[in-house]
């Protein structure tokens, strides 16, 4: 279980530091500051996941997971309500399906948690679809594209 959710740490810094780009125009210096509004709390879930790998017990790490869902569907909300350069909209689309799949992704992990008693090898699916979900890769190569655009996101 551990490992899971510290792969979704993982996925959540990654999201952070993939997004970090060089200064561009004062469009895309604006559509940066509008990037940096809307993720504002990914180091905070980024610790909160951290977290949700230690102690606890199972309903208290799946309270741990939920919030961090919530937080995750808040920033995918945030993003699209963010207006991309012409040239980032698919980019930006990308980023924004990305970060609320990976919302959709901590399903896996409550359910495995709410499983770990009761079903482990169930638990271990769970984990397995987990970790081999495709939100993460789709993040990183929209992130990229945005900071290859010149965007300085300010992660």
């Amino acid at each position: 279980m551990t490992r899971a959710l510290g792969a979704a740490c993982l996925v959540l810094a990654t999201l952070v530091v993939a997004a970090c780009g060089s200064s561009g125009s004062a469009t895309t210096a604006a559509y940066g500051e509008e990037l940096r509004a809307a993720t504002a709390n990914l180091t905070d879930l980024s610790t909160d996941l951290t977290a949700a790998t230690g102690a606890g017990s199972p309903a208290q790490r799946v309270t741990r997971l939920k919030s961090i869902q919530l937080g995750l569907r808040e920033t995918g909300n945030e993003l699209s309500d963010v207006d991309p350069p012409t040239n980032l909209e698919k980019a930006h689309a990308d980023l924004v399906a990305g970060v609320r799949d990976m919302a959709d992704a901590v399903d896996d992990l409550v359910q495995a948690e709410q499983l770990a008693g009761t079903d482990p090898e169930r638990a271990k699916l769970l984990l397995r679809r987990f970790a081999s979900d495709d939100a993460l890769p789709r993040v990183e190569a929209a992130a990229a594209s945005i900071s290859k655009a010149g965007v300085d996101a300010g992660f």
